[in-house]
């Protein structure tokens, strides 16, 4: 990134999506001290909708959800980060570098729980963009 440049304009598109974890053996690995990353990385372990390109969105002030069979279950909004995306960005860029094509999950509102296969699971961000998926047992 260039001096000057606003790191937002980096930023290709927008979309929603899932990071699942596999709570079991992320209570397992808690409690003797390791990193969760076998009960994040799994296949599938990422959701993810189609992408709204950055330059159709005036604001990265979005409202996002989740449905769990007809039942909102999460509802959150970008503002309500800790962070602002912009800050976030910059961090990430500083700390790890981003390249072109990096994905970039933020935030997670109360309401996580489980799912169980055959649920069918509706994303949806701002009225931009939605995503569905039905639960499958590999």
């Amino acid at each position: 990134m260039g001096e000057g440049e606003d790191i937002l304009g980096c930023v290709a598109g927008y979309g929603v999506g899932l990071d699942l974890t596999v709570r079991d053996i992320q209570c397992r690995l808690k409690e003797k001290g390791l990193p969760w990353l076998k009960a994040k990385g799994f296949r599938h372990s990422a959701c993810v909708s189609d992408f709204v390109a950055a330059n159709k969105v005036s604001s990265q002030s979005f409202l996002f959800s989740l449905r769990q069979n007809g039942i909102l279950k999460q509802r959150g909004n970008t503002e309500m980060m800790l962070c602002p995306l912009r800050m976030v960005l910059c961090e990430l860029v500083l700390s790890y570098g981003l390249k072109k094509g990096d994905l970039v999950f933020t935030g997670t509102p109360s309401g996580v729980g489980k799912i169980s296969e055959g649920d069918r699971l509706e994303l949806e961000l701002d009225g931009l963009v939605e995503a569905f998926f039905t639960v499958a047992r590999k």
